[in-house]
């Protein structure tokens, strides 16, 4: 450094600048220098300086310095310059104060605070429990009337919860929903049998099938009743199809007895990693359509069961001349409320005929399915 000239000497007075030393340093504490702010106060002629930051305020207060044995100076030079100016600095040690700047004097304590404190620290075990209980029971006025505020916004309009109830309704309708093409101008488009089941799915029933078509009533008797009606049907001399037709057929019927078979399984035996209601083919594609599989267990939630009566349905339809399906009989079959049959013959295109409220036939065009929401109904699935 070149030999510079003292151009000035600044005694101490209240621009002076000063210096600085944290006890803790803020590098340590992860501070960002640009993030630090600086604050004087002054009260009672005292001088107060505080530097706070996002995480802390560290202070200090100013003390008289005309009784010091010495004095602090800064030497301070102009770049390219051979003056410099002496400065008198007051030294300063601010340390970490756990209070805000802005943090009211505390209170007096009461004489029934008191007595709840003296109970925490020194009281037996049955007036702490009395007044820990106590303190949980107290109720913050500004809380409540914030909670309050914001439930009488939610509900202001009387068809808000009605909304928010057909939303998740109608997502949970659409979540087990079978296929259906509410376009289509014929009904092998609007129900699409690939959609459902694959012709090599669909050929593992081929050969029970066959023993179906020529066997006795008694030896169909294992299926449920309306399935077993269906099939003595297709046995009688007056239906009018080909045997490959016949046979098609009663190979949907079994598809249909196996889902209704699979709802019926106990979830326990679900379970077992042996478990088999039909071939491997066919049970595994029931397994993936109408279950959900974890690492451990095999779930068949109440959507799910929904899903699969939504098939059932379905395929009584298509198996059917017209197109029609007695829900009554289906619902005493499948052992499922009349009502909730009907509803989901609605999510599958349905409607009930004018002759008979049990009879639901699929015409076209297929309409939306529009969900009536039971208010005093607590159940949230069909």
């Amino acid at each position: 450094m070149p030999v510079c000239k003292v151009k000035e000497v600044l005694a101490n007075s209240n621009s002076s600048p000063y210096l600085a030393n944290f006890e803790s340093s803020l590098q340590q504490l992860n501070i960002d220098h640009n993030q630090v702010n600086a604050h004087v106060f002054e009260k009672n002629g005292k001088r107060l300086i505080a530097i706070s930051t996002d995480k802390c305020v560290y202070s200090s207060q100013v003390s008289d310095s005309e009784n010091d044995l010495c004095r602090t100076l800064i030497v301070i030079r102009k770049k390219n310059s051979r003056k410099v100016v002496l400065a008198e600095a007051k030294p300063i040690t601010l340390s970490v104060s756990k209070k805000s700047l802005n943090t009211p004097e505390k209170k007096a304590l009461t004489v029934s605070e008191n007595i709840r404190e003296l109970n925490k620290q020194f009281g037996t075990k049955k007036a702490k429990r009395a007044t820990e209980l106590r303190e949980r029971m107290k109720i913050d006025i500004g809380t409540v009337k914030e909670h309050l505020e914001t439930t009488i916004a939610a509900v202001d309009s009387p068809l808000n919860a009605s909304v928010i109830q057909e939303g998740k309704e109608t997502n949970e309708v659409q979540s087990y929903q079978p296929p259906i093409n509410r376009d289509a101008k014929t009904f092998e488009d609007a129900f699409n049998l690939h959609d459902y089941i694959t012709d090599t799915e669909l050929n593992e029933f081929k050969k029970d099938a066959k023993k179906l078509l020529n066997a006795t009533y008694d030896d169909i008797q294992n299926c449920c009743p309306y399935i077993t009606e269906e099939i003595a049907k297709l046995q009688s001399e007056n239906c009018q199809l080909s045997e490959n037709d016949k046979i098609r057929r009663i190979s949907i019927l079994l598809y249909a007895q196996v889902i209704d078979n699979y709802l019926r399984t106990p979830a326990l035996q679900l379970r077992n990693r042996s478990f088999n209601i039909y071939t491997s083919l066919i049970t595994e594609k029931i397994l993936n359509t109408f279950a959900v599989k974890t690492d451990k267990n095999v779930l068949r939630p109440l959507s799910m069961r929904d899903k699969a009566s939504c098939y059932i349905l379905v395929l009584l339809f298509m198996v059917s001349d017209r197109h029609v399906v007695d829900t009554e009989e289906v619902a005493k079959s499948l052992k499922l409320p009349l009502s909730k049959t009907q509803q989901l013959a609605r999510v599958c295109g349905a409607r009930p005929m004018a002759k008979s409220r049990s009879l639901y036939e699929i015409k076209l065009p297929i309409p939306e399915f529009k969900l009536v929401i039971n208010k005093t109904s607590k159940r949230k699935t069909l």
